[in-house]
């Protein structure tokens, strides 16, 4: 019994180690994209641009599951928030939603035998779905309202990351696959 439950225990470790890994990989990336745009003259933007918090945490998924994905999506927001204060207060719920989604979602999609481009495209849209629906939630218990273009706003800023994403992402997945 005593073996069990260690085993069991530097098991857990290990995924806490990894889940880690991916938020401070997740924190420090978009702070380089920032740093890039601030360089380019063009300011933080391409952070909101290229999502690229969002990149750890949806390989992460993929190749840790579901549990872990999660966790690791939970978690990044709000440790980002509290280093570097992004994302804003405002937006934190939302995000933190969604990349709780996103490493839920590739790890329940990590199985399938769909082309990895295509499973990558259905977490993105997944997780998508969660955050509007949380948003005109929010926007309706507000104001009553739920404006569509405020709704879709962010969705348009953020196409260049859904395509860094799909492109890097896949090709990350892909070759795991051939090696596998």
């Amino acid at each position: 019994m005593e073996k069990l439950f260690i085993k069991r225990a530097v098991k857990l470790s290990k995924e806490a180690a990894l889940v880690i890994v991916t938020v401070v990989c997740a924190v420090v990336l978009p702070q380089i994209f920032h740093a890039f745009g601030v360089l380019l003259g063009v300011g933080g933007s391409l952070g909101a641009m290229f999502l690229p918090m969002y990149i750890p945490v949806l390989i992460f998924g993929f190749y840790r599951g579901p549990l872990s994905g999660a966790v690791a999506g939970l978690l990044t927001p709000v440790v980002s928030f509290m280093i570097t204060g992004m994302p804003s207060a405002a937006l934190l719920p939302f995000i933190t939603l969604e990349l709780i989604a996103t490493g839920f979602l590739a790890g329940v999609l990590a199985a399938s035998k769909l082309p990895a481009i295509f499973r990558v495209l259905a977490v993105q849209v997944g997780a998508k779905l969660v955050r509007l629906a949380a948003f005109a939630i929010s926007l309706y218990a507000a104001s009553g309202t739920v404006s569509m273009s405020v709704l879709f706003g962010g969705i348009l800023t953020s196409v260049p990351g859904v395509v860094l994403q799909l492109i890097v992402v896949t090709l990350l997945i892909s070759k795991k696959e051939k090696a596998a």
